[in-house]
């Protein structure tokens, strides 16, 4: 194993109890049928990274819904629970979180990233499971992932989940981690989604930018926004540089880090390059790693639509975009959007000058919340004082 691998995501299947408006899986759920589970195989391949590496990494479980397979999961987890550099977590609808899988999921330490999309969520997912199943806010190491889009604007999804993080901080010493992603199209999915007011991500960047700096004067502030922007900037910190130095962007690795530091590996041990996309098959977990970097690097053409990104400066956070979405898709909303949210940002670091470069993005009251946007290690996540999360 040449790279130290951050997060390695169990494909568990595509049934869901769900249908949400945004799904990247739609298409494909009721195409693909279930493979059969080969638990000892998955689990050696496991145990043969954590082996090779001492850096701690993530194994993740996601579906479709992973709870749906919660006897899979337990398998599994109860070969690797001994290993001491291996993390558990899942991301999930929440719907399915009983009493007893809530004993289950922090008796083994699993973070738990929990889709929920804010003041309108019924919109999106048809079901506010934080207001419906009181077992969410009981999870030890939670996070709330949401997705932008024209039914949950930044307001709409903050101003929301501050509602509950007083209750959670109380009960759990911290508060909820969370990350926004940014919608991107994709197969059949509701369209008027994407119809997203550009004008008003503008305005919204912009306040929560000004909270930040407010943050970083010591200024009293809205701490969950000034949060966001700080995540934000932190990711922009590893190349940003370059725009101060006006030198050509490049990358090594797609932004998703996905079939290179983050494997994708269903219960049976086939190897893919994206957990969302079956099609993107790489090789097995009997292949070598050589051979499956190979095909990975086949498939990654975000390196052609480097060519037309990198005179783009938003290009310093998305890092040419998603692996999935070719130049077409991108020039039908997918980088107006992603230059709305970003080119804000870039402005304020440019203004602070080199100050950017090393700028601080740990605040004392987001101690003990740091997740990246790997979902790396939810353990972690508790004990950190960083916060680094963005799409």
């Amino acid at each position: 194993m040449l790279r130290i691998i951050n997060t390695v995501f169990v494909m568990t299947g595509y049934e869901c109890n769900l249908s949400c408006k945004y799904c990247m899986q739609s298409d494909v759920r009721n195409s693909k049928p279930l493979k059969m589970s080969n638990i000892p195989l998955v689990a050696d391949y496991l145990e043969a990274i954590a082996a090779r590496q001492e850096e701690s990494f993530n194994v993740h479980f996601y579906g479709g819904e992973p709870l749906l397979y919660l006897d899979e999961i337990k398998q599994l987890v109860e070969r690797l629970k001994r290993v001491s550099n291996i993390n558990f977590s899942m991301v999930s609808n929440g719907t399915l979180i009983t009493d007893e899988v809530l004993r289950y999921l922090n008796e083994n330490d699993f973070g738990v990233c929990v889709s929920w999309d804010g003041r309108n969520v019924l919109e999106t997912r048809g079901v506010d499971v934080l207001k419906e199943n009181p077992n969410i806010l009981k999870l030890d190491l939670l996070q709330i992932s949401a997705v932008l889009s024209s039914k949950a604007y930044f307001s709409d999804i903050l101003q929301e989940l501050t509602k509950y993080q007083a209750q959670y901080k109380q009960a759990h010493d911290r508060y909820i981690n969370f990350n926004i992603d940014l919608i991107q199209q994709h197969g059949s999915m509701d369209e008027s989604l994407l119809d997203l007011d550009l004008a008003r991500i503008d305005r919204e960047m912009k306040y929560m930018i000004q909270e930040y700096d407010k943050s970083m004067k010591g200024q009293e502030h809205e701490i969950f926004a000034a949060r966001l922007i700080g995540m934000w900037i932190s990711t922009a910190q590893h190349s940003v540089w370059r725009m101060f130095r006006n030198t050509e962007y490049s990358r090594s690795m797609v932004r998703c880090h996905n079939g290179y530091t983050t494997l994708n590996m269903d219960l049976s041990g086939r190897l893919y390059q994206c957990h969302n996309d079956e099609d993107s098959f790489v090789g097995t977990v009997e292949d070598s790693y050589d051979y499956i970097l190979e095909n990975v690097m086949s498939q990654d053409n975000t390196k052609e639509n480097c060519k037309v990104c990198k005179n783009c400066p938003a290009v310093y956070i998305c890092n040419c975009g998603c692996i999935k979405i070719d130049q077409d898709a991108r020039a039908s909303g997918y980088c107006d959007l992603r230059k709305a949210v970003y080119a804000p940002i870039l402005d304020y670091m440019l203004s602070l000058g080199d100050d950017a470069l090393t700028v601080k993005t740990d605040h004392p009251e987001m101690a003990k919340s740091f997740m990246d946007d790997n979902y790396v290690s939810a353990k972690a996540a508790a004990l950190s004082s960083n916060a680094v999360s963005a799409d």
